[in-house]
């Protein structure tokens, strides 16, 4: 008897221990790890109750109460055996993202049905005897009604595996054959089980299959944040995945702690860790009180989404609420004051792409007034830099393709000669639907997205092109600045890409000054330094731009081979105060006595223009002389502008 309960004890232990595992990786919120549980806990039940009834026949005879409990266990066994099939399809329904779907009548009625008829079939086995007996002889026999248990077993069976085919698409290849592993392992240990009775091996089978499942679609390290029991970023990207594929519309509040790296150092990582795990208790708290079906998900860069899994929810009036007093209760509790910014969206209403959505709900807190704590997206949506920036990466594709890239030339002045001699090339893009976007929003996402190398051949192809002019020199240039970035000063092909534009072009390169920013002189790599180094042995000249913003010390810096220092315009704009007086008499005294020419930045009016010819500046770049402009707009600044200081 032992030697046949064998593989029910085994389902018992691993049913048990993915039962433990889910429990103790706090993986039991959430409607589809509700079901999952459901499933291993009926399976384990009816293990148990295998066991139980084996062991109330394991020596003949029995007596009258030992068979009055082998009938007990034995109807509980094919109940939760039953049981335990139907909540599997209700598995498949929670993990495609179709739960909605059990709402519509047709579906109720059919697992009214399934659900009813076996149940009411195995009770009225203690009238008939179809199913099974147990004597006080011969101990537990099956009867010939055991076969229709079977054939309706099948018929569910079939009837899972047939939506779980539909539903293959939502789910994905390597989660679609983890789920029908269950129904060919079932399928193959029904048959057995049923040409040998004596081999309980369905619920060992189910057993593995459950253990799969939480192994290769749960995947709890992917899925589930342990640090703070909430569902993880990688989760609710796979969540995200099935609403936009089952077209479910639903609501998304997101909860962003804006100032999250603050608040890590102020208090700590473990305290920020129970801040937060705190802060997604009391949401769960008060989203309850509307609805049992939602999920929290953690963001690790500081933001809770709650998604609720049937449609809208108005929770408008309430969780802003909440945020206030969060926010009232840091001013005493901890230490920084919190910053706390929530947005309602409506997907895939508000928006329709799943990237858009991640992106939006990243910065949307940077669009919102400091003194307001929540905004719809719809509404946020409706301005245009919100837009810009939600679809950037679609933008910056489409302008890559479109050569929706152009280069405008800020005019630098030469305090000297009193002329405009030179310019920096600044790469804007031109979009047909937002129009110009300037650097400054679109370079951060470019890095972000690996596209800054092909952003930065299209400024050296423009800027080459623009250098190569027959009249060049009559605009009175000596040269134009092409800023280059880190990434590119690292590249491997950049002199091959540079010689080609020369091929290209016939660009002599004393006019190309090549701007590297300060950051380059911290980078701990030879490849750019050999790389600068074997241009400028070509010709080209080196400047080194932003100077001041705290990158690297000056002595690394002073390694490159630069002739001019561009001094940041964050220095110059507290030029009017005697520190910032100082510091920047004290550089451009330093750098001249280094032997580099200076550039001085942002300078927007008279008294610092002045200020810095005194001081011995070389040359002036700022709004106070020019803006950026295009091509055709520069030529005719500098015909007129050059013309004027020659008169």
């Amino acid at each position: 008897m032992w030697s046949l309960l064998v593989y029910d004890w085994i389902a018992v232990v691993l049913f048990l221990i993915t039962l433990i595992s889910l429990l103790y990786k706090g993986m039991y919120k959430g409607l589809e790890n509700k079901v999952f549980l459901l499933f291993l806990f009926s399976g384990f039940l009816c293990a148990v109750f295998d066991i139980c009834m084996g062991i109330c026949y394991r020596t003949l005879p029995i007596t009258d109460y030992q068979q009055t409990k082998a009938y007990f266990f034995g109807y509980w066994y094919f109940i939760f055996r039953q049981i335990t099939n139907l909540v599997y399809i209700l598995f498949i329904f929670a993990v495609s993202g179709t739960w909605y779907k059990l709402e519509q009548l047709n579906y109720r009625i059919i697992f009214a049905v399934v659900s009813v008829i076996p149940i009411v079939y195995i009770l009225s086995n203690r009238f008939t005897e179809q199913i099974f007996t147990v004597s006080l002889t011969e101990g537990y026999s099956r009867r010939p009604g055991m076969l229709y248990l079977y054939i309706f077993s099948v018929i569910v069976g079939i009837f899972g595996f047939i939506y779980l085919c539909f539903m293959r698409r939502y789910l994905g290849t390597g989660k679609w054959l983890a789920m029908a592993s269950m129904y060919v392992f079932l399928g193959a240990s029904s048959a057995y089980q049923y040409a040998h009775p004596g081999r309980l091996i369905d619920l060992f089978t189910i057993s593995i299959s459950g253990l799969l499942i939480h192994l290769l679609i749960q995947r709890p390290e992917e899925m589930y944040d342990i640090s703070v029991r909430l569902y993880s970023e990688f989760a609710f990207r796979e969540k995200i995945r099935r609403l936009t594929l089952t077209k479910r519309e639903t609501t998304i509040f997101v909860i962003r702690f804006q100032n999250a790296f603050e608040v890590r150092n102020s208090l700590g990582e473990d305290g920020f860790i129970q801040y937060v795990k705190d802060r997604a208790a009391e949401t769960e708290k008060l989203c309850n009180e509307y609805t049992k079906s939602f999920k929290v998900y953690f963001h690790p860069s500081g933001a809770l989404f709650v998604v609720f899994e049937h449609g809208l929810v108005d929770l408008e009036s309430r969780l802003p609420e909440l945020i206030w007093m969060w926010e009232e209760e840091s001013r005493n509790g901890y230490g920084s004051l919190l910053k706390i910014r929530l947005c309602s969206i409506r997907y895939p209403v508000d928006i329709t792409d799943p990237e858009e959505l991640f992106h939006f709900s990243t910065y949307f807190g940077d669009y919102m007034k400091d003194s307001t704590t929540f905004a719809r997206g719809s509404v946020l949506l409706q301005e245009r830099d919100v837009r810009i920036c939600n679809t950037l990466p679609q933008i910056i594709l489409r302008a890559l393709q479109e050569n929706g890239f152009e280069l405008y030339y800020q005019p630098i002045y030469d305090l000297k000669k009193k002329q405009y001699r030179s310019a920096e090339a600044l790469i804007r893009l031109h979009d047909p639907e937002y129009g110009l976007i300037e650097s400054g929003m679109f370079i951060p996402e470019a890095e972000k997205r690996d596209l800054i190398l092909p952003i930065g051949q299209v400024a050296l192809d423009k800027t080459f092109a623009f250098a190569a002019r027959s009249d060049f020199k009559e605009l009175g240039l000596d040269y134009i600045e092409l800023n280059l970035s880190v990434e590119h000063c690292l590249n491997p092909g950049l002199q091959k890409q540079i010689a080609a534009m020369e091929k290209k072009y016939h660009t002599r390169p004393e006019r190309i000054n090549i701007e590297i920013t300060e950051s380059m002189s911290g980078v701990e790599t030879e490849a750019g330094f050999r790389n600068i180094g074997d241009l400028r042995n070509k010709g080209y000249t080196f400047s080194l731009d932003d100077y001041g913003t705290g990158f690297s010390n000056i002595m690394r810096a002073m390694e490159l081979p630069i002739s001019i220092v561009k001094i940041d315009k964050s220095i110059c704009a507290v030029m009017d105060t005697p520190k910032g007086y100082s510091i920047l008499a004290h550089t451009i005294s330093m750098m001249h006595d280094a032997g580099f020419e200076i550039v001085c930045e942002g300078v927007e009016t008279a008294e610092q223009a002045e200020l810095l010819e005194r001081l011995g500046c070389d040359y002036i770049q700022g709004y106070y002389y020019a803006k950026p402009m295009c091509e055709e707009e520069f030529v005719a600044f500098l015909k007129n502008s050059n013309r004027a200081e020659e008169r």
